[in-house]
């Protein structure tokens, strides 16, 4: 029986490194690839990766002029003065708009490049080397509620599947972020399992684990813009009960949007931007004092935070529902986002120093392995049929 597993579930990266000077690719998406604010800093890290190995990247941005943008979206509305809401939870992600993605993509595409990688499936970009590039489907986020999935008209979704579909289908590839958006492109977008790869995602930030960390005494922390869905309240309900046989323990919260809480050992940093150095030190020196980050998340597809807060040698407490297995590897737990003793009962664990040291040297190893060079590897082998690739040396 034919299996249906994707054909590379992580470890199918070669350990030789491929030759591309002279090869030219085009990094598509929704947004300038080269700001490291776009999609989580994915598309920055790709063209990072993608150089690094040799190739000619060229950074291709799909969004139209906002002022065109904004004119097209009122027509695709039908309306001459539709809410925001509607623009932003309807239009924009109707079919109609959808073209506009499509054709800015292929107005700035150069027509000598080589193979494109286009980082997501709201849009379709024509060449005869396309590899597509996603962590999660439209059948996942309509099933968790992601965003404005939650909310979407049933034809606005049937038209962002198709979409979806067909971009997966003219493809030549299909690159996922994880093995679970890579699961759900075989069983629930109907590709080939051969023609799914699972390549990774690669650390945002320079790793720094320091020597001196205090094991002893439990230093959570969050990390995240969305508190609802990273399950923000019951990370802080569970750490009050911690706290009550841990009375020095610690709980450090970062991100946009939260409630104010007055507790005591809970610290609140609010929103760390990436393009913001002073806010990035500050967040380089929680994840260096603390001793684990807790993200029981109700749905991350990915959650690139675990694997950087890896690097700095801190273990991680994650969610089942997503891909935060892949981002974590061994050197965590992961927990029912909806079960508050799952979470409770895993901090409890994460406060016993032997035992949390342990998953912090485990956490780094993993987190080693998670770079962009080896996530472009996996893409360039790939990307390419094999009578246009290049040969590999070692």
């Amino acid at each position: 029986m034919e299996s249906s597993t994707p054909a590379l579930l992580n470890g199918g990266m070669s350990t030789a490194a491929p030759t591309w000077s002279g090869k030219r690719v085009g990094l598509v998406a929704v947004g300038d690839p080269r700001d490291a604010n776009v999609w989580s800093g994915t598309p920055a890290g790709l063209l990072s990766g993608l150089t690094q190995l040799g190739a000619s990247v060229v950074p291709i941005n799909a969004a139209p002029p906002t002022k065109l943008g904004n004119i097209w979206a009122r027509i695709c509305a039908g309306e001459t003065a539709p809410t925001l809401e509607k623009l932003v939870q309807e239009t924009r992600h109707s079919t109609e708009y959808g073209r506009i993605y499509s054709a800015m993509a292929q107005l700035r595409l150069p027509k000598n490049v080589d193979a494109v990688l286009q980082l997501g499936t709201g849009y379709r970009v024509r060449h005869a080397n396309v590899g597509t590039f996603e962590d999660m489907t439209v059948p996942q986020a309509v099933r968790y509620g992601w965003g404005p999935f939650a909310t979407l008209p049933s034809n606005i979704t049937a038209g962002r599947l198709a979409r979806q579909k067909e971009a997966h289908g003219s493809a030549r590839i299909c690159f996922a972020a994880t093995s679970w958006a890579a699961q759900s492109i075989v069983d629930e977008c109907n590709v080939h399992p051969n023609k799914v790869h699972v390549a990774g995602l690669g650390i945002n930030r320079t790793p720094s684990h320091p020597q001196d960390r205090d094991w002893s005494t439990p230093h959570f922390l969050f990390v995240g813009n969305d508190w609802e869905r990273k399950n923000g309240q019951s990370v802080v309900d569970a750490f009050q009960i911690v706290q009550k046989s841990h009375p020095l323990a610690q709980l450090s919260l970062v991100g946009e949007n939260q409630p104010r809480i007055s507790h005591p050992g809970v610290h609140q940093f609010g929103p760390l931007p990436l393009n913001d150095e002073q806010a990035q030190n500050t967040l380089k020196d929680l994840f260096r004092r603390a001793t684990c980050l807790v993200l029981p998340s109700r749905l991350e597809p990915a959650g690139l935070v675990y694997a950087e807060a890896g690097s700095f040698g801190v273990p991680s407490i994650g969610t089942t529902i997503g891909g935060a297995g892949d981002m974590i590897g061994p050197g965590g737990i992961l927990v029912n986002p909806f079960n508050t003793r799952d979470l409770t009962d895993a901090m409890f664990t994460m406060s016993r120093p032997a035992v949390v040291q342990n998953y912090g040297v485990l956490a780094e190893k993993h987190s080693a392995n998670l770079t962009w060079k080896s996530v472009a590897e996996t893409i360039l082998q790939n990307l390419l049929p094999p009578s246009h690739r290049h040969s590999f040396k070692v």
